[in-house]
C-alpha cells in the first residue's frame, strides 16, 4: 500500500516528461492552456448539452418536466460543486451563470479518450456507482466497455482537433461534461501507462498495457464533519480491518475550505482497491472508528 503519487509528480518525475510538453492535471490548467482554441467552449455544460439536443435552458425557459437539475455553466473544481436538485415548479428559480437541464437515470461513465493523429485511439472507462447528492460510493474500472456510435461521432465532430487526453462523464449515453485533462487514470499509478499519455500527447504511437481490475473508494463524512486523517491512522485502519493487501493507494483529502466537494458531504480521503467488498468493510471500520470524534 502506497500513498497516491499526484498527476504532476508521476508524469515529470517518475517518467520523465520533457518539461517543453504540457499536459494539463487540472481544468484550471486546462482552461489557461487551452484558452486560445475553439474547444475551450467544451467547458461550457449548456453548450455540451446542445450539442446533444438535451432538454435544458435559463431562468427565462420554463421546463415542462420535473425534477430537474440545476449546475453552473462552467465548474472547474468538479466534484459536482454547487449543483442541486428543483423538484417542482414553485422552486424554479436558475442564478444567473447556471443552467437547469433533465435528468437522466443510468450508468453513469466517466470516460478518458486517448486522441491523435485525428482519430480515437484508445479509451478507459471507469462507472461511478451514485450515493446522495452528488457523492459516489465507488468507481469501477470498465474493462471491456464499449462506446457507442452516438458518442463516437459526437467526439469526431466536437473534439476532432484535439490531440492528447480528453475525459468526458456521461449518464445513460448522455454526455453531461467534458474536460480537457484526463480523469481517473492515473489512479493505475502506471509508469507504462503514463508514458502511453505522454506518448499520445506527443501525436506518437503507443500501446495501451494490461490493466488490473481497480475500484475508487472515497470516505465521505456529512457537511461540518470533515476530520484530517494522518498516515498513521490510514495505515492502522487498514491493518485493524485486515484489509491490507487490497488496498493499492491511498489520498488524503484537504480541508473542505481548500477543496471542492458535492451538497452530499466532503471527502476526507480516497482508496484505491482490488476488491469491492473488502473496501466496503474498510470504509465502515473507518467511519465506525470516526464516530466518537461526531
Amino acid at each position: 500500500m502506497n500513498l497516491y503519487i499526484l498527476k504532476y509528480n508521476f508524469i515529470y518525475y517518475i517518467c520523465n516528461c520533457p518539461n517543453n510538453l504540457i499536459i494539463p492535471i487540472n481544468d484550471i490548467q486546462a482552461v489557461k492552456y487551452y484558452k486560445d482554441n475553439k474547444l475551450v467552449k467544451l467547458y461550457n455544460k449548456k453548450y455540451v448539452a446542445d450539442t446533444q439536443n438535451i432538454n435544458n435552458g435559463d431562468n427565462t425557459n420554463i421546463p415542462n418536466k420535473f425534477p430537474i437539475i440545476v449546475r453552473p455553466k462552467v465548474n472547474l473544481y468538479g466534484m459536482g460543486k454547487d449543483a442541486y436538485f428543483i423538484k417542482n415548479y414553485m422552486n424554479f428559480n436558475i442564478p444567473n451563470k447556471f443552467f437547469w437541464c433533465e435528468v437522466f437515470k443510468g450508468n453513469h461513465i466517466s470516460l478518458d479518450v486517448f486522441f491523435n493523429n485525428n482519430k480515437i485511439q484508445h479509451y478507459i472507462a471507469f462507472r461511478g456507482e451514485q450515493g446522495k447528492l452528488f457523492t459516489f460510493e465507488y468507481w469501477e474500472y470498465l474493462k471491456n466497455y464499449k462506446i457507442s456510435k452516438k458518442i463516437e461521432k459526437w467526439i469526431y465532430k466536437n473534439v476532432n482537433s484535439f490531440c492528447g487526453i480528453f475525459n468526458i462523464e456521461l449518464i445513460n449515453d448522455n454526455i453531461i461534461e467534458c474536460h480537457l485533462r484526463m480523469g481517473d487514470i492515473n489512479y493505475f499509478q502506471s509508469e507504462e501507462l503514463t508514458n502511453s499519455i505522454i506518448s499520445c500527447y506527443q501525436n506518437k504511437k503507443f500501446k495501451i498495457p494490461k490493466l488490473p481490475q481497480i475500484y475508487l473508494l472515497p470516505i465521505f463524512v456529512d457537511k461540518g464533519k470533515y476530520i484530517r486523517l494522518s498516515e498513521e491512522e490510514i495505515f492502522r485502519y487498514v491493518r485493524e480491518s485486515n484489509t491490507y493487501s487490497y488496498v493499492l493507494n491511498y489520498f488524503i483529502d484537504p480541508p473542505p475550505d481548500k477543496n471542492s466537494n458535492p451538497a452530499g458531504g466532503d471527502r476526507i480521503c480516497n482508496f484505491t482497491i482490488t476488491n469491492l467488498e473488502k473496501g466496503f468493510i474498510l470504509r465502515y471500520y473507518i467511519l465506525k472508528s470516526l464516530h466518537s470524534f461526531f
